[in-house]
């Protein structure tokens, strides 16, 4: 195919170039081609086709356009697209525009607009489900309070199991289910309603404490994180990979120090 290709570079044999550029998966060579002919519209459906396996190429493609005079609306039209696809962060976008000797700032002013709006929803949305999480947080803290400190009563007439009158010997659970004996079975120690639940919440905890000892998977995404990086570390917060201090510095894998600078911090 290399040899091919010279021959029709060679013999200027438009087709047999193009074919092969995407054989190759030469995406920035067909990029280029298309960019030396000023073909606008090539160029933007390839970058369509073509940029989830080259996320650069928008990149180039956006930088191409903005100095050309002619190619406003090619330009608005990738911004849509990556405002869309959310392909490239907005500093990026405005730094390449920024140098351009033609874009003008109402080209990118909606483009900014709408990304400020969809980052003060998130926000928003952020804050509501912070809110709620501190009143769940309340919630659990008062009902383990008054569960530790205070004297439970148990006052149901009625078995959760069969619904009939209870009798003894009767089982009460602090989730406030009560059972006969002969309701439970073999099992007196879990609550039947709960149990389901219980056993979910003990299969994440285990899930947690798995991922939280995958520590070179943590760096490896941090690494491959082109702009995103503090979200990187927030998920695996959440994951609780830091929770033990000394499992984590104990097998921590050899750092690359460039990592941490573009994070602000310093090892």
């Amino acid at each position: 195919e290399g040899q091919a290709l010279v021959l029709c570079r060679m013999r200027k044999f438009k087709p047999g170039q193009l074919e092969l550029f995407k054989r190759m998966k030469l995406y920035n060579e067909l990029i280029q081609y298309y960019m030396e002919n000023s073909e606008y519209g090539h160029v933007i459906k390839t970058c369509k086709d073509h940029a989830n396996k080259d996320p650069d190429l928008w990149v180039n493609v956006l930088a191409y356009f903005s100095t050309r005079k002619d190619a406003q609306e090619e330009i608005v039209e990738i911004l849509r697209e990556v405002e869309v696809r959310h392909i490239l962060p907005p500093m990026q976008v405005l730094q390449v525009l920024a140098r351009s000797p033609t874009a003008k700032l109402k080209i990118v002013k909606d483009y900014i607009i709408k990304y400020i709006q969809r980052e003060q929803n998130l926000i928003t949305q952020d804050q509501q489900r912070s809110r709620d999480h501190d009143l769940d947080a309340k919630r659990n803290a008062a009902e383990i309070k008054e569960l530790t400190t205070q004297p439970k009563r148990f006052q149901h007439k009625n078995c959760s199991r069969c619904h009939q009158t209870l009798d003894l010997p009767v089982f009460h659970f602090l989730c406030n289910h009560s059972y006969h004996q002969r309701c439970l079975g073999e099992n007196e120690s879990v609550c039947p309603k709960c149990a389901d639940s219980h056993a979910e919440f003990k299969t994440r905890q285990q899930l947690l404490d798995e991922n939280s000892r995958k520590h070179s998977e943590f760096f490896k995404m941090l690494r491959g994180s082109r702009d995103n990086k503090f979200g990187v570390v927030a998920e695996y917060f959440g994951r609780r990979l830091f929770n033990q201090e000394t499992t984590v510095t104990s097998e921590l894998p050899n750092l690359d120090p460039d990592l941490f600078k573009d994070l602000g911090l310093g090892i």
